[in-house]
């Protein structure tokens, strides 16, 4: 017999079965769990270093190649990336992405110890060493305008009463 043939003899069956199916359905996805701004872990570490007054030339120099030497060798390294400016050194340190928070946590205290071997020259101003996830983007305040208003008087000042 075929599924048809089946369907076309049983159709209460196979009525009961489809409601079955969407209470079961519904009853599932009404208990899970579910966030509005989830957690995603992104294995950043972002170290900025300051050196007011001196070229970008001489901070790479001086600061940036310095630290990056002081992170190579690290576990679970995937790539070290650095941005230098004028008087401002960026490091980025990423991780390979299937470690878990736990050795996250405990590599990204070996940055900072490392970081503190480094040989920095004087007048370097202090470092802000922070890791990155997805919870720095979260907004504080969101405003959602509506009205009879074209989009672009929006932008312009109230009108005088």
């Amino acid at each position: 017999m075929s599924i048809g043939n089946f369907s076309v003899k049983n159709p209460v069956l196979l009525n009961i079965l489809f409601v079955l199916l969407l209470v079961l359905g519904y009853f599932s996805i009404s208990r899970l769990p579910r966030e509005q701004f989830s957690e995603v872990p992104f294995y950043f570490v972002n170290i900025v270093v300051p050196y007011p007054g001196v070229s970008a030339e001489d901070v790479e120099r001086e600061v940036t190649i310095n630290i990056e030497k002081e992170m190579q060798g690290l576990d679970e390294l995937q790539e070290v990336r650095s941005v230098t400016s004028e008087g401002l050194s960026v490091v980025t340190v990423e991780f390979n992405s299937g470690i878990n928070q736990n050795k996250f946590d405990k590599l990204f205290q070996e940055v900072r110890t490392r970081f503190a071997k480094a040989e920095l020259p004087d007048g370097v101003l202090d470092e802000d060493i922070d890791d990155f996830s997805s919870n720095d983007f979260v907004p504080l305040i969101e405003i959602a305008l509506s009205g009879d208003l074209p989009f672009d008087s929006l932008w312009d000042s109230p009108p005088s009463a």
